[in-house]
């Protein structure tokens, strides 16, 4: 069933920004690679059909999202106090996908959480989870490349493949 609701999300994205009703239901997790890596995690509760509270969108973001590691896996709450949290107005525009851009007449705010990632690890989404996740990696610091970013979607249950840096 995987493939089928794949091939009927990727012809909406390539669609203009202007064409998408919402870019706001989705879970934004971006790996950003430097001399400390970090994961940077983002959800909109302020205009997404699907969360309708900041405390729905912790939940969801604490919960759902796990990061296994050496065998072990772990969600975002268990990481406290590693992680930070905070609230920002605009969608990670390094997204390899269409998001909302700043300015577009709606009061976007969006839950994110950053939290410094050692070793190989993978991300994954809990099974049974209403979330889609689009997971992206990029550098710390490197301008917009002309072609996006290696991206994958994450439905209920997905696993990214393993992330290995020194």
């Amino acid at each position: 069933m995987r493939p089928f609701l794949l091939a009927l999300a990727l012809p909406l994205l390539s669609l203009p920004r202007e064409a998408l009703a919402h870019g706001s239901e989705y879970v934004y997790a971006r790996l950003v690679l430097g001399d400390r890596p970090r994961l940077e995690v983002s959800l909109e509760f302020n205009d997404n059909p699907v969360v309708d509270s900041v405390e729905q969108a912790r939940s969801i973001l604490e919960r759902e999202l796990l990061l296994r590691s050496a065998g072990h896996e772990t969600d975002l709450a268990s990481l406290a106090p590693r992680t930070v949290w905070g609230e920002v107005k605009v969608f990670p525009q390094s997204a390899p996908v269409p998001v909302p851009l700043p300015n577009d007449g709606v009061d976007h705010r969006l839950l994110t959480v950053s939290v410094e990632i050692e070793g190989p690890f993978q991300l994954s989404l809990k099974p049974g989870s209403e979330q889609a996740v689009i997971y992206w990696v990029e550098e710390a610091g490197s301008e917009p490349l002309e072609t996006p970013p290696r991206w994958k979607i994450l439905l209920a249950g997905d696993t990214s493949p393993e992330v290995i840096f020194p």
